[in-house]
């Protein structure tokens, strides 16, 4: 989850993140609203995911899936 401490209203603050284990891992991104459709992820993205990190603007994530696979979102 990321917070924004210096606007409490902001809708950011109300928002988080997670990563799946299926066999096609996907981000997803729960809202006030409830689940958003799930992140578009690189199509070599075909591994169970495990952990993400944020960027402390939320504009970019760091993946990492087995077999050492790391993805990065947006990807470059």
């Amino acid at each position: 989850m990321r917070y924004d401490n210096t606007n409490p209203m902001s809708s950011v603050n109300e928002q988080c993140y997670m990563v799946d284990s299926s066999s096609s891992g996907r981000l997803w991104r729960w809202t006030p609203y409830g689940w958003a459709r799930s992140i578009v992820m690189p199509p070599s993205a075909t591994v169970p995911l495990h952990d993400l990190a944020m960027s402390p603007t939320g504009s970019e994530f760091w993946i990492v899936g087995d077999e050492g696979r790391v993805f990065h979102y947006p990807e470059p």
